[in-house]
């Protein structure tokens, strides 16, 4: 078990009521990072975790900065040929961890 606290910083609804998106700044002794979960609901347990990504501090600088460059951006409507299409998948490379001493 991870010692540590947590803060949430935002619950994000999802697709159903029993889907949700947590966003968490996570304190491990001097280290901090904000995490990203998926989480889904269950009469029996409640709120349990799908999956999860940790991000750090230069990652959520780049992901805000990405946001920002998408919110300054005029919406304009979706042709319906696209909203009716199939959704893309993207591939993303596996994470490289640093080795540590």
């Amino acid at each position: 078990m991870i010692s540590g606290s947590e803060t949430i910083l935002s619950i994000l609804p999802g697709s159903s009521e029993d889907v949700r998106t947590v966003v968490a700044l996570c304190q491990r002794g001097a280290d901090s990072a904000v995490e990203m979960r998926q989480e889904s609901f269950s009469q029996a347990v409640g709120w349990f975790v799908q999956s999860r990504i940790e991000l750090t501090g230069e990652q959520v600088a780049g992901l805000r900065q990405t946001l920002g460059l998408v919110s300054g951006r005029v919406r304009r409507p979706r042709p319906a040929s696209v909203e009716n299409s199939q959704p893309a998948t993207l591939a993303f490379p596996s994470p490289q961890r640093a080795a540590t001493a």
